[in-house]
């Protein structure tokens, strides 16, 4: 008896998550996996099969799942704002006196 997880990471914040196989699942599981500075995290789905052989490796798995619209801008409005934030800080920091000697009226 060989018992064999498979987890797969989609896309962040799924809702109502289905999934369709031919293979026999013993168990599935819906989790949230967070990695190193993200905020939000990825839905994960892990689904255990038993006696996964390869006479069985032709077996599909669809997962079907809603995905948020405002989801897909989230990264690039990240990013826009960043790159906004640091030439915004780098347009002040020019605007700044940082000399040392005396200014001549």
């Amino acid at each position: 008896m060989k018992v064999i997880g498979w987890s797969n990471r989609i896309l962040t914040n799924l809702s109502n998550i289905k999934y369709d196989t031919t293979a026999h699942i013993l168990s599935s599981e819906e989790s949230l996996h967070r990695t190193f500075m993200d905020t939000v995290g990825r839905t994960t789905l892990r689904l255990t099969a038993m006696n996964v052989i390869d006479e069985m490796r032709d077996r599909e798995v669809v997962v079907t799942y809603d995905y948020p619209f405002m989801a897909g801008f989230r990264k690039p409005l990240a990013i826009f704002a960043s790159t906004l934030a640091i030439f915004g800080v780098a347009w002040i920091f020019s605007r700044m006196d940082v000399s040392i000697g005396r200014t001549k009226a």
